[in-house]
């Protein structure tokens, strides 16, 4: 393998700490101050942060976000917005604006193309499917905790603690994200929490429910990732909801419109706009009153039509079942030692630390969570469909 020359590796990371010092808001996270729990040689020519990037690409949990549900599942239309797509949009989102306020841009794409990794077939259906079977013997599946699961105890990938805390805490589908008691402060970074605290946060997000409604996290880079996740997908689900006919762009309400435009695109645009202008060298994160509002409008318009609407609920409880039956399955498998199965092929994929430290009821979460809709869909079918015999009857 061909490795870089020392020399010119040491002047780049000088290159790169000097331009990150000189360009980067005070308030910023620098690659140098990139924590981790193993020990971690720095990458010189691209920088801690953008080296978790690398990390996270590689790996199979991300070549699947391309199979898994966003909003809408089970669709036959190309168009649809899909959890890859919808990690791209944040990055770029969360990018445009770290760019504009001087914060870092590598750890805001490392925290956005992974804080999605953990979620399910089927997205948040699935999701909320796993958790009534998980709650039943006090474990609470929550998508957020699952993605740091992921890179931290099945991959051992050895991301940086800064990038796991902003995967950790961008949960809670909430536009209400400043201090309701302070609201002039904004939205914050909790500067003080220690590494401890960060594993702490995330294990706990497993024992209560609640664990993730309180969480912040501890760089500004995490804090502007969050709110762009919720930009990326206000005005992209209207639009997914249109292009399935759900919706037509004339139901969206005047006072909305008025603010932020009825396309995908203005919405991104008044949104990121808005809370640079108001943001711009203040300490905090900060959206206009009249956006603000516009924003909760709209949220609240897309879950009455879209996330509540009877249509996109039709099938809740059919997918409901088939994550009952496929976990009942699989838990068999394991307890019944028949390698067959193939959760033995994830089974025996992992490390052997994993395989002895993890009780059957999450090996088999793990696995379920991971799947794509279609793999999940495929052996579904397998288990309960009759195989044809190719006989001639007459």
């Amino acid at each position: 393998m061909i490795k870089l020359n020392n020399e010119i590796a040491k002047e780049i990371a000088n290159d790169v700490d000097l331009r990150e010092k000189e360009k980067l808001n005070k308030n910023a996270c620098f690659s140098k101050d990139a924590i981790y729990e193993n020990p971690h040689k720095t990458n010189a020519v691209i920088g801690n942060f953008s080296d978790d990037v690398d990390k996270i690409i590689n790996t199979k949990a991300y070549t699947r976000y391309m199979g898994k549900t966003q909003v809408f599942s089970m669709v036959q239309n190309d168009l649809i917005t899909t959890r890859g797509l919808h990690v791209q949009l944040v990055s770029k989102i969360a990018r445009n604006i770290g760019r504009s306020l001087g914060y870092n841009e590598d750890l805001i794409e490392a925290i956005s193309l992974g804080h999605d990794l953990g979620h399910t077939p089927f997205g948040h259906d699935g999701e909320r499917a796993i958790n009534n079977i998980t709650k039943n013997f006090g474990y609470y599946f929550k998508h957020n905790a699952q993605s740091v699961r992921i890179l931290r105890d099945i991959l051992n990938a050895n991301v940086s603690l800064q990038v796991l805390d902003g995967i950790a805490c961008h949960n809670g589908e909430s536009v209400k994200f400043a201090d309701d008691k302070n609201p002039g402060e904004g939205y914050k970074p909790n500067f003080n929490k220690k590494s401890a605290n960060v594993i702490m946060e995330y294990q706990n997000c497993f024992k209560d429910v609640n664990a993730d409604k309180t969480m912040v996290p501890m760089t500004y880079e995490g804090c502007i990732m969050r709110i762009s996740d919720l930009i990326s997908y206000v005005g992209r689900d209207f639009e997914d909801a249109i292009s399935l006919g759900l919706l037509k762009r004339s139901d969206l309400p005047k006072d909305i419109k008025d603010v932020l435009g009825s396309e995908n695109r203005q919405i991104v645009r008044s949104l990121t706009y808005d809370i640079i202008n108001n943001s711009y060298g203040k300490e905090g994160l900060f959206f206009s009153k009249e956006c603000h509002e516009a924003f909760e409008a709209l949220f609240d318009f897309n879950y009455k039509n879209i996330y509540y609407n009877p249509v996109t609920q039709d099938s809740k409880d059919k997918r409901d079942n088939m994550f009952g039956i496929m976990y009942e399955k699989y838990l068999n498998d394991i307890k019944d030692g028949n390698e067959n199965s193939s959760i033995y092929n994830f089974i025996n994929s992992n490390s052997k630390e994993y395989r002895e430290l993890t009780r059957p009821e999450i090996m088999v979460v793990d696995f379920i969570a991971g799947m794509t809709d279609e793999f999940f869909i495929r052996e579904y079918e397998d288990y309960v469909m009759p195989r044809s015999r190719g006989l001639k009857l007459f």
